[in-house]
């Protein structure tokens, strides 16, 4: 468990950094430690968050092991499906803009992966209530669900924000380490 959280904790930690460095976060999450190298404000940005959820959880005198780990790990889950699915259908879309060949398995099989997981996603949502172990009725059951559909449309409606207003912000996103080389290269 314990290595599973530090692996959390260094994740978390990675993805502010890096949305930082790119100027889509805060720049100062963006920075490392001088000592270290390590993303110092991100690492204690999520430190905080991680804090203020024990001190909710705390105060609601909810139990940690069956109300945080279990349901967020599950929720963790279907995020994780989520983004598969995002990332199956983006590939589709990669390839066909970019043919350099055009094998079978290049025009077959990203498609019917993305299908796959879009399919195994659909399951999932169809008995998030039996996999979280909450009744039909729960607000869970959808609650989670709708929760990241939110976070989702809100993410997106963010980059069509950026897009428009910070584009070379935008079309920086995910060089940022590249983008610093060849500024450190100068």
């Amino acid at each position: 468990m314990l290595a599973a959280l530090i692996s959390f904790h260094a994740t978390c930690a990675r993805y502010t950094f890096a949305l930082g460095r790119d100027q889509v976060l805060p720049a100062s999450l963006g920075r490392t430690t001088p000592r270290t190298g390590q993303p110092g404000a991100a690492s204690l940005t999520q430190s905080a968050l991680a804090l203020i959820v024990i001190i909710i959880y705390a105060i609601g005198g909810w139990d940690p092991l069956t109300e945080l780990f279990y349901i967020a790990g599950t929720a963790g889950a279907l995020g994780v499906l989520i983004l598969l699915a995002a990332t199956a259908f983006a590939t589709v879309r990669f390839l066909r803009e970019h043919e350099e060949d055009s094998t079978a398995v290049r025009k077959i099989a990203p498609p019917v992966a993305a299908v796959a997981v879009t399919a195994i996603l659909v399951l999932v949502v169809a008995n998030y209530a039996l996999l979280l172990g909450v009744p039909e009725d729960s607000p869970m059951r959808w609650g989670i669900p709708i929760a990241f559909a939110v976070v989702a449309v809100g993410g997106f409606l963010y980059g069509v924000v950026l897009r428009r207003t910070r584009p070379q912000v935008y079309e920086s996103i995910g060089r940022g380490a590249s983008r610093a080389m060849a500024g450190a290269a100068r």
